[in-house]
């Protein structure tokens, strides 16, 4: 799809419908309408702009001419958004976990070079970026499957492990166990106990939960 192509028509479409008192004319540029349509919530934005316009109009026909074939593509681009890709590749994830300190990818791109139309990762993530490593390409999907499945019990057997090694009860600490704190107070140098449901499942333990707060700006030491 050609976005700025699709952007030029959104620009125009809305600023010569301006009729209606709550709408005002886009003033901003092509460019940075064709900008928009790399966010989501700006697609969605420009979507009900476009159906609040539609209300206007005094026949279908305007509608299908018009603002249709815009939506059409709004969705479109909207789908596309909500994919996720390896990198900037042509690969999707179509299957992801998370287990440990890795996330095992299943990806597809039946376009792939050499038939290499599946894919099979690991990859970690912060706030900043997403890294995918030790990629394995083939076009046989069982064999990629497998290759997933096996990661995947890998990760469950590592932390299976490291839970053994540390050989301490999985008892889960709620509410009942702990001194409510009244806010009043300073929780700097004692230790406090995070919520389980914040924890990812595997994790979900009273000895992952513990931390020892250090200092006021949300820095902690897990025990």
């Amino acid at each position: 799809m050609d976005k700025n192509k699709l952007a030029h028509r959104i620009y125009d479409f809305l600023n010569g419908h301006d009729a209606l008192p709550d709408h005002a004319p886009y003033g901003t540029s092509v460019k940075e309408v064709e900008e928009s349509l790399s966010i989501a919530s700006d697609v969605d934005r420009m979507m009900k702009d476009i159906d609040d316009v539609c209300r206007t109009f005094d026949s279908y026909s305007e509608y299908a001419d018009t603002a249709k074939p815009l939506l059409l593509a709004l969705e479109k681009v909207k789908a596309d958004l909500s994919r996720r890709m390896v990198g900037d590749t042509g690969y999707e994830v179509k299957r992801a976990i998370h287990i440990g300190d890795k996330e095992i990818i299943f990806a597809v791109d039946m376009n792939a070079d050499k038939g290499l139309y599946y894919l099979v990762c690991n990859a970690t993530r912060n706030e900043l970026f997403e890294q995918f490593t030790d990629g394995s390409g083939s076009g046989d999907y069982l064999e990629m499957m497998k290759e997933f499945i096996d990661r995947v019990g890998g990760q469950i057997e590592s932390v299976r492990s490291e839970q053994e090694q540390i050989n301490l009860p999985d008892t889960i600490f709620t509410a009942e166990h702990c001194c409510p704190n009244d806010y009043r107070q300073s929780i700097d140098g004692k230790v406090v106990a995070i919520r389980a449901d914040v924890l990812r499942p595997e994790y979900r333990r009273g000895d992952n939960q513990l931390v020892l707060v250090a200092g006021g700006f949300g820095n902690v030491n897990f025990l």
